[in-house]
């Protein structure tokens, strides 16, 4: 993770780091993935992080407008 946090995609750096479940349970698995540009897809998300490793899943989430939230989370 630590060389791949402020990676580049679509022209916008992102952020990297463990998903937090509450304030004691870190996932050893999910990366919350921050600063996306709003064309970014899953399929984009699971592209780059296929080429460092296994992906089990990738999604961003869209808001009423059918609009990304600019973040996502990779398994």
């Amino acid at each position: 993770m630590k060389n791949e946090n402020y990676g580049e995609l679509n022209g916008k750096e992102f952020r990297l780091m463990w998903q937090v479940k509450d304030s004691k349970v870190i996932s050893k698995f999910n990366l919350i993935v921050k600063n996306l540009t709003k064309n970014v897809t899953s399929k984009d998300l699971n592209t780059l992080f296929s080429e460092v490793g296994n992906v089990f899943s990738c999604k961003i989430p869209i808001n009423s407008k059918h609009n990304s939230e600019g973040f996502g989370f990779v398994c």
